[in-house]
């Protein structure tokens, strides 16, 4: 099962164990990850919990991107977003059912207005939009994206990072010796002028 983590605060997947598969402000092509990426040890149909009490007010679908996606408004004032679910809860699942059956549609946002109790399942794990199956988890306060890790969602990772390689980007202006994007093993030598990071 890999690096099993111990959770220190609120866990949305009802998992007895927890793995960050990637963490927040990854780097990753032409952008950094916003959220945290939850292991489900490769099943899907785990239960996705509220983290807590509020109101799931947006659903999106799609087989693209981020997939199934829920939005929640919590009563902490936060917004918390689950992306990559399989399937919604069944409430929710049919007022899905009902947007797409009178629209033709199979992807869409569905905004609504139901009330959650923290610990409620309100979806399930999938892979939509991007495998392997995994659930990625976003919290905004005052609309901007925060690190989980540092609101309520810490977890004990105890094995150090390890280095295996760093990418190096321009960042503006001419850059010589460096092409758009290059990753860089351990030992490897960047020789390039100009903005890089």
């Amino acid at each position: 099962m890999g690096v099993a983590l111990a959770l220190l605060g609120l866990f949305p997947l009802a998992l007895d164990s927890v793995r960050v598969t990637s963490s927040f402000a990854e780097y990753r092509h032409l952008h950094f990850h916003g959220g945290l990426d939850y292991s489900t040890f490769g099943e899907t149909g785990v239960p996705v919990l509220a983290p807590v009490s509020g109101t799931v007010f947006r659903l999106q679908f799609s087989p693209w991107g981020y997939g199934n996606n829920l939005w929640l408004l919590g009563d902490d004032g936060r917004v918390y977003r689950f992306v990559h679910l399989e399937r919604f809860r069944r409430d929710l699942d049919s007022l899905v059912y009902f947007w797409r059956a009178e629209r033709g549609a199979l992807v869409g946002t569905l905004e609504v207005q139901v009330k959650v109790r923290a610990g409620d399942t309100i979806a399930y794990s999938g892979e939509s939009g991007a495998g392997p199956p995994h659930l990625h988890f976003e919290v905004y306060e005052r609309g901007l994206l925060v690190n989980p890790a540092l609101v309520g969602f810490a977890y004990r990772d105890p094995y150090p990072p390890k280095i295996v390689g760093v990418s190096a980007v321009p960042l503006g202006g001419k850059v010589e010796g460096l092409p758009w994007e290059v990753f860089y093993r351990p030992g490897d030598t960047i020789r390039a002028s100009g903005r890089v990071g």
